[in-house]
């Protein structure tokens, strides 16, 4: 798996909001993510905690979303804050924090509401009842020279057995801080044969002559096909990294699923030229 870069601890920086929240900003942890170029990055932080009775644990929740933004007031930083806020929350023309927030109270409302309705103060497992969810951003300690290989890994539980992950990528270019995404980078009508590079990718790794033997020896590629779109692969420095959530292509109990196809493997079906120059 990737190596991450995270930027901990935060300093606190209050906001007021629905529930109990603290919104945080990092001050001295700053990351320049490539040192030739000016776009740095820094955590800001929502945190919304409840509990719907006081005095007892459940019912209740907990959000907390860290995310990685740009500073700075230049063209390419508040284009690369908008690209988050679009990816990530599916808001246009705001800022990534406000963006964030407005997420995170969406949640909490929500969650409320289900609590509200389903919770049982008869059940001995108040855990089923203390809904949480967290959101973590991180840029690959090695993204392609010139790009942030940007993910959210996010984790929530609404009751039942266990929770869900859902890992979301986003590769974007230091330079212009645009988004790189599926339909720039990858060659239109090569879709199949992209497929079968990554196919053959898995199959290799995991010691499988065929996808029907990787299918019975891992499971992966029983529950759904290999696939490539946005959201689910990163740009690193020799290779490209393909993710995939539980349930999309194989059971939960495999976890998130990854796999790293050379640029050289994928040169049929990629155009490499919308990279940054070395």
């Amino acid at each position: 798996m990737r190596k991450k870069i995270l930027l901990l601890p935060l300093l606190a920086l209050a906001c007021a909001c629905t529930g109990n929240q603290t919104g945080n900003r990092t001050g001295e942890d700053s990351l320049a993510v490539d040192s030739v170029r000016s776009i740095r990055l820094d955590s800001v932080k929502c945190h919304l905690h409840k509990n719907l009775i006081e005095g007892k644990e459940a019912p209740s929740y907990d959000i907390t979303y860290v995310l990685l933004e740009a500073q700075g007031n230049d063209d390419a930083s508040r284009l690369f804050n908008e690209e988050l806020a679009r990816a990530f929350f599916g808001k246009e023309g705001i800022p990534v924090d406000s963006a964030m927030r407005t997420d995170a109270d969406s949640l909490a409302s929500s969650y409320t509401a289900d609590l509200k309705e389903f919770y049982d103060p008869g059940c001995e497992d108040d855990f089923t009842f203390q809904y949480t969810c967290e959101r973590q951003a991180s840029v690959a300690e090695d993204s392609y020279p010139g790009v942030a290989a940007y993910s959210v890994d996010m984790f929530s539980y609404t009751g039942g057995a266990h929770g869900n992950s859902i890992v979301t990528c986003l590769n974007l270019n230091l330079t212009t801080g645009r988004a790189i995404r599926y339909a720039d980078f990858f060659v239109k009508g090569k879709e199949r044969e992209t497929k079968g590079i990554i196919e053959k990718s898995f199959m290799v790794k995991n010691g499988c002559a065929s996808m029907g033997q990787l299918v019975e020896k891992t499971s992966i590629g029983s529950l759904g096909d290999i696939y490539v779109r946005d959201g689910n692969f990163l740009l690193l420095r020799d290779s490209v990294e393909f993710v995939y959530n539980p349930y999309e292509v194989a059971p939960y109990a495999c976890g998130t699923i990854t796999t790293r196809v050379a640029y050289s493997d994928l040169a049929p079906c990629i155009n490499k030229d919308v990279l940054p120059h070395e």
